[in-house]
């Protein structure tokens, strides 16, 4: 009944009791709502610039590429965790060369990589598996082994290769007499294992090219690519020098961790191959299309006894509590993603298996 008509007895006193009260709910409620502005705040920063490798190796790629986590062209840029694993991961072989050839088998062309950005194209018609005593040209990695403007092939009736360039073995670039061929560059495998040109075009490629120069050779996805470097750009890489051109087992370790989806995990040192340095044994190639995506490193944070505020702890280390809190939460949450990313990873590879 005092609440409704009021109560004569109250007085002065009671008033600032209540008063005081009041004023302390609404500092107890201040400082709550500031926690919670500071570890929103903590968390935002923290879903914006995602996770980052924290691997030392400088390694980059056209997708992207194990290393210190810096996007290409060492930008300073941090890539996500996310954007890591579903970046479609290419290994990048760098050369301190000038220039290196790319044969496309799919589109039968070769193409010329100026280190200024220029291209020179020219169509080409590869091994024919299907022919008598044909071979397909293999894939794969190698370099210019020789050159000269004629050859003879004393396997197949002393027939003139005009403007040889060897690849790997008895296959090689080069022309042949007449232009019956012709109709199949650029269009379809017609030779015995070698890359056949027009004479024309053969004899301008002819000077373009030295032994020791890079080519990768693929079915249209190369896995595997090549960007330039500079020549002193080789700290804490795998150098192709004139020791390592003799190893058989040069980048298979590098290729199988990427195959096995440990490229950020397991990051290995990039390759760099020296200019005029000649392959012994080509280096495997692997088609894009075969390269899974990439699991995501793990990071921890603070343990999780520090959840507690320590005994004794003032005022003044609600904030820093408050903090190893939501750093907790931010693990727990980032943990979950990960799980539903993994999941959903593992129903994409069984619809659509890795080649």
């Amino acid at each position: 009944m005092n609440e409704l008509l009021g109560d004569p007895q109250h007085d002065a006193a009671d008033d600032a009791t209540e008063n005081a009260t009041e004023s302390n709910g609404l500092d107890e409620r201040s400082m709550r709502g500031a926690v919670w502005m500071f570890g929103a705040l903590i968390l935002s920063g923290f879903l914006f610039a995602g996770l980052s490798s924290s691997s030392d190796s400088p390694d980059t790629s056209t997708a992207a590429a194990p290393g210190n986590g810096l996007a290409p062209k060492h930008s300073g840029i941090r890539l996500s965790g996310l954007v890591m694993a579903h970046a479609r991961y290419l290994d990048t072989l760098y050369t301190t060369d000038s220039a290196y050839l790319e044969i496309n088998l799919r589109k039968q062309q070769v193409q010329l990589h100026r280190r200024n950005g220029s291209v020179a194209s020219f169509p080409v018609s590869t091994g024919n598996p299907n022919i008598s005593e044909g071979m397909a040209t293999p894939a794969g990695v190698f370099t210019v082994q020789n050159k000269t403007p004629m050859a003879i092939s004393k396997q197949f009736n002393d027939a003139k290769l005009h403007w040889w360039i060897g690849i790997q073995g008895g296959v090689g670039f080069h022309g042949l007499d007449g232009n019956g061929y012709y109709w199949n560059l650029g269009v379809r495998p017609s030779s015995h294992g070698c890359v056949r040109m027009a004479r024309e075009d053969i004899a301008q490629l002819y000077k373009m090219v030295r032994p020791g120069m890079l080519i990768i050779v693929h079915n249209g996805s190369p896995g595997r690519i090549v960007e330039f470097c500079a020549p002193g750009d080789t700290a804490g890489a795998t150098v192709i020098d004139s020791a390592n051109v003799y190893s058989r087992n040069l980048g298979v370790k590098r290729l199988r961790s990427i195959l096995e989806s440990r490229a950020w995990v397991d990051p290995q040192p990039r390759i760099v191959h020296l200019a005029g340095q000649r392959l012994r044994w080509g280096l495997p190639m692997v088609e894009s299309t075969a390269i899974p995506k990439q699991n995501i490193p793990g990071y921890q944070f603070r343990s999780a006894d520090l959840l507690q505020p320590p005994k004794g702890a003032g005022k003044d280390r609600t904030l820093q509590w408050a903090a190893t809190g939501w750093s907790l939460q931010l693990q727990r949450y980032l943990d979950s993603v990960n799980q539903i990313e993994k999941q959903r990873w593992d129903e994409e590879q069984k619809a659509d298996p890795v080649l």
